[in-house]
């Protein structure tokens, strides 16, 4: 490894490390849409990119730390029934669906039921989603 890409590395590791001590789950650094409409938290798109990013970045460095953070960040928002706060199903918002792709590798790394059946719900949105003429989901 060159010096550079170690330099870039660290950078980076302490960069996410500075979001993550920030962050709490009514209030995450990263999602700067949440600090300022002061809505109470909900599953949501932004929260789910960011997670995405943590838990690919786990797979690329297995510091236990992002994957940690991903599961604590996500345990507050899917109950032991697979419930997911702020969600709901007749909404048709694609977006949800979009954090609903951390729940497949948080799965395999705790093997919570809680993520299995939260899997299930969101499967069921697609199910029936509505479609656009050429099949598509439809979105907003």
């Amino acid at each position: 490894m060159s010096i550079l890409s170690q330099k870039t590395e660290n950078t980076i590791e302490a960069y996410i490390g500075a979001i993550l001590k920030n962050s709490t789950s009514a209030r995450p650094a990263w999602n700067v849409e949440s600090a300022v409409t002061g809505k109470p938290p909900a599953w949501n798109y932004i929260d789910g990119v960011f997670i995405t990013s943590l838990l690919s970045l786990y797979g690329q460095t297995r510091q236990n730390e992002f994957a940690a953070f991903a599961q604590g960040f996500t345990d507050n928002y899917i109950a032991d029934d697979g419930a997911i706060l702020g969600y709901t199903e007749d909404e048709y918002n694609i977006d949800h669906i979009s954090f609903g792709r951390v729940l497949f590798d948080l799965y395999d790394l705790y093997k919570k039921e809680k993520y299995r059946k939260a899997i299930e719900c969101l499967y069921a949105q697609l199910m029936n989603h509505p479609r656009t003429e050429k099949g598509s989901f439809w979105h907003k």
